[in-house]
């Protein structure tokens, strides 16, 4: 199973670790299997009090997330929108309205953050696409190359280094 260095802070070392304890010889694992484990070792007491305040950060700002992701404005089957004066428009700089109150400039405000979303999700999903058809191209031309870590030292070159985007406010990408 692949090593991984240290990471930046110590929740992201719980995670890793965590992660790891709960990964198989063939480098997979499940997302049940990965949150189940972390619950336990929170539970189980073990945490470090530094922890304890970047835990109960995290764990409200996913409760946040998920609910502000139940309360989006739905599609019906036949793909209209429908309204509730309960569902929340996102306005953008984590700024929302509920539906009940929100004024037409709250609307186009929405509907822009849902473009710039959509087409940033696009061309995020295209250069992923772009780069895992590159790989797939290389363990054609030599098929000795058996996972994606030997194509990535071997072929292009990747030496160890410490993630790029560990720290990196990415994952606060609002989507719609």
């Amino acid at each position: 199973m692949t090593s991984f260095p240290p990471a930046g802070n110590p929740l992201d070392t719980l995670l890793v670790d965590t992660a790891t304890s709960v990964t198989g010889l063939s480098g997979r694992f499940t997302q049940h299997e990965f949150e189940a484990a972390l619950q336990h070792h929170m539970a189980a007491g073990k945490l470090v009090p530094q922890l304890q305040p970047l835990m109960l950060r995290e764990a409200a700002q996913g409760l946040a997330r998920k609910w502000i992701r139940r309360r989006r404005p739905k599609r019906d089957k036949d793909g209209n929108v429908l309204y509730h004066p309960e569902c929340v428009f996102q306005l953008g700089g984590g700024n929302r309205v509920w539906m009940a109150q929100a004024t037409p400039a709250d609307g186009t405000a929405a509907a822009l953050l849902s473009s710039l979303n959509r087409s940033g999700v696009n061309r995020a999903d295209d250069k992923l696409q772009i780069y895992i058809h590159q790989r797939q191209l290389v363990f054609r031309q030599y098929p000795h190359l058996r996972v994606w870590d030997e194509a990535e030292r071997l072929v292009f070159g990747y030496v160890d280094s410490r993630l790029p985007f560990v720290d990196a406010e990415d994952d606060e990408f609002e989507i719609l």
